[in-house]
């Protein structure tokens, strides 16, 4: 069973096809799409955050939890899993769950929750527009709001970061409990370079295990 469920918007959040995109979106990162749901309707495809999506949708999968999309627009299930496949280089098969056509998003949030059994706040709901949120966050949804409006003066920056602190804060913390025992901070070891580093001792104390702060066990 899935850990958390993150649930993505589509439109102007992961991709964007307005033609007038400069005066929709602000300065975030926009990369031409080499995958266009929309089949060029529309004109170019941009790509949203593309390198920082790619390396949390890559993490969501790694860390065993479920991906979803909830859209108020028409794309098919089959194009955004060829939209992701293309600029993640992730395949997501058949089985994640997709709604389009959706104007009020919550039904399709609650429909998610029940099919993964997760708890209202393990489902996290990423849109770039707040009359979607407000009504997940009365729910009980985690909600991230995407800012990459034009008039958001942060340029997409937050939402990437909210996105990676869910995932930092899904660690299995008592995994590292059970397993090893932290030395007291004033114990901590500068290992030298520009990360500062733990030393975690098992306890059976016959090894230690040296971890980075960025990696699984440094939980700060």
């Amino acid at each position: 069973m899935a850990k958390k469920v993150f649930v993505f918007d589509i439109d102007e959040t992961l991709l964007s096809s307005r033609p007038n995109i400069d005066k929709i979106l602000n300065k975030v990162s926009k990369t031409p799409s080499s995958y266009d749901p929309y089949g060029g309707y529309f004109g170019t495809c941009y790509s949203i955050n593309k390198q920082k999506m790619k390396s949390i949708m890559e993490s969501i999968i790694a860390e065993g939890h479920a991906i979803a999309f909830v859209t108020a627009g028409n794309i098919e299930k089959y194009e955004i899993r060829s939209f992701v496949e293309k600029e993640y280089g992730i395949d997501l098969g058949d089985s994640f769950l997709y709604f389009n056509d959706q104007l009020d998003k919550t039904p399709a949030l609650k429909e998610i929750q029940r099919h993964y059994k997760c708890k209202p706040q393990d489902l996290i709901f990423t849109d770039n527009a707040e009359y979607h949120l407000h009504p997940a966050r009365k729910e009980g949804f985690t909600t991230i709001y995407a800012d990459n409006n034009f008039f958001d003066k942060t340029d997409g920056a937050n939402y990437t970061k909210e996105l990676e602190s869910q995932l930092r804060s899904s660690l299995d913390i008592s995994l590292v409990e059970s397993e090893y025992e932290v030395i007291d901070k004033d114990e901590w070891v500068d290992l030298g370079d520009s990360k500062s580093s733990f030393i975690f001792f098992e306890k059976s104390k016959e090894r230690q295990k040296e971890s980075p702060l960025d990696s699984e066990w440094a939980l700060v």
